[in-house]
């Protein structure tokens, strides 16, 4: 199996944005949640995924540095790849925008002869077009959570009794 990982909104959330500020902790923009690391792990351990970054992250940071952040949160895996950026020109030079990110994980997809059955997108946004029923939708608010793992299991048809 396949995650689709974005960082924004399931490594990190509002809420845990609230408790750092409240605890007087310094906000850094390479943040993440320990509690959302912790559950993927959790993911990594029972289904043995793959990790490709499709968060804007890999737009600003290269792959072993992305892992390296990972890893200083107590990450368990590993990051296999990152998916394509897609951008579109329209009318004039000065407009570009952003394909949705369902179209470059199937870019992904196709150059790695991976089927969509094989994958989960955890992802706080909803712009994976065809590839939304394999979609696990996280709350910005709170991140990822134990009840969206067992939803990713649950795709590939690994029961939530598998617990690690």
């Amino acid at each position: 199996p396949v995650v689709f990982l974005d960082f924004d909104g399931v490594l990190n959330s509002r809420a845990f944005w609230h408790r750092k500020k409240a605890a007087g902790e310094p906000l850094r923009g390479d943040d993440l949640d320990p509690d959302a690391i912790a559950h993927l792990n959790r993911l990594v351990a029972v289904s043995g995924v793959m990790c490709v970054v499709s968060s804007t992250w890999r737009l600003l940071h290269p792959k072993p540095e992305l892992q390296r952040i990972l890893d200083a949160y107590g990450f368990t895996g590993e990051l296999v790849d990152q998916t394509p950026e897609l951008q579109e020109r329209r009318h004039d030079e000065r407009f570009w925008r952003t394909i949705e990110r369902g179209h470059e994980i199937q870019l992904w997809l196709n150059r790695n002869d991976v089927s969509p059955e094989q994958i989960v997108i955890l992802d706080d946004a909803e712009d994976m077009v065809h590839l939304t029923p394999r979609l696990v939708r996280t709350s910005a608010e709170v991140g990822l959570m134990a009840q969206d793992v067992d939803q990713a299991l649950a795709l590939w048809g690994i029961g939530v009794e598998a617990k690690a």
